[in-house]
């Protein structure tokens, strides 16, 4: 059973406690790290300059506080880092990221298929960390 680090529970706690909720048990069944919950003025205009965004500040879900979005992603246990090197791990942790959102009754969207119809060959921007 995999459990937040240090960091990760420190970007959870800017987010909305939905998502906190979701995020606890999606992390029982998929090891993974939060890589950015709220973001600031400064770091969405980053994100937007680094082509990590699509929106400047205040139009991203993640310029809420308490955040309306994580950008999350596999973690490698055995290395101790995010686990980059696999898009399909991003594609699993996303599925059952969406699954349990299903469960938890949840509208929760995917960086991989921004308009939830489960294709990801109609995106140009896909991101799947969100």
């Amino acid at each position: 059973m995999a459990i937040f680090g240090a960091a990760s529970k420190r970007r959870l706690e800017t987010a909305h406690p939905d998502l906190r909720r979701w995020a606890e048990r999606l992390v029982l069944r998929f090891d993974f790290t939060v890589v950015c919950g709220h973001r600031g003025e400064a770091d969405q205009e980053e994100a937007y300059r680094n082509g990590k965004s699509k929106v400047h500040y205040p139009d991203s879900r993640h310029n809420y506080f308490l955040s309306l979005a994580l950008d999350i992603a596999p973690w490698d246990q055995h290395r101790g880092v995010i686990d980059w090197d696999h898009p399909r791990r991003f594609i699993l942790l996303a599925g059952m990221g969406l699954e349990l959102a299903h469960e938890m009754e949840m509208p929760i969207t995917s960086g991989g298929a921004w308009d939830n119809d489960t294709s990801m060959r109609d995106h140009s921007f896909e991101e799947y960390p969100h």
